[in-house]
């Protein structure tokens, strides 16, 4: 009859000491941020872009990153490359980590914007868009953004504004007169939206 009770006592005896050790256990440290390696690693990841090579580019950012969790452009950058992969939640999320160490990044803002436009998160994509703007990022792309934006929100004279800048900045691009020409129809311009819609051919 002892030698049960004495298993148990024995058993319990030994789940309380594997649980203290547990609880005294510490957590391992995190490595310690290496910029040098993480900057070897961006610069590697740009040239994968440039290549076209976007899931390498990806995998390489993400590394950086963990190198050194502060470099604003590595976050920036595999933000644009899950743009690229239409993963948008992710492409927010990285990019709103490049913003909070580099918040004076147009660049970030515009491709948070895109972000939060393929989320239909039309409000956020706006005062991206404004913001990138108001940095002084004068690009066609972005323009034409806000204007996409400001049309999916029936903004139309403001959107009409937005891809009049955006064409005047990239003559050859078709996009900004093709949505310019589509305002204007909704604003019931005929004639001017299909002069712009004929440029658009």
């Amino acid at each position: 009859m002892l030698a049960p009770i004495c298993r148990v006592l024995a058993a319990l005896v030994l789940l309380a000491g594997f649980a203290a050790a547990q609880k005294e256990q510490k957590p391992p440290k995190p490595p310690k941020p290496d910029p040098r390696k993480s900057e070897r690693l961006y610069q590697q990841a740009l040239k994968m872009e440039s290549a076209g090579q976007a899931e390498q580019a990806h995998a390489l950012y993400g590394e950086a990153v963990a190198a050194d969790p502060k470099n604003a452009l590595a976050w920036r950058q595999r933000g644009k490359a899950h743009l690229a992969l239409k993963k948008f939640d992710e492409a927010a999320q990285d990019l709103s980590e490049a913003l909070w160490y580099r918040p004076e990044d147009a660049e970030a803002y515009q491709f948070r914007g895109d972000a939060f436009f393929g989320l239909n998160r039309l409000g956020e994509a706006l005062a991206d868009y404004d913001r990138a703007v108001a940095l002084k990022l004068e690009r066609s792309q972005t323009y034409n953004a806000r204007g996409l934006v400001r049309a999916a929100m029936g903004r139309h004279a403001e959107a009409a504004e937005d891809f009049e800048k955006a064409k005047k900045l990239r003559l050859d691009d078709p996009e900004p007169w093709k949505n310019r020409g589509a305002s204007l129809l909704a604003l019931g311009k005929f004639r001017d939206a299909i002069d712009d819609l004929d440029r658009a051919i």
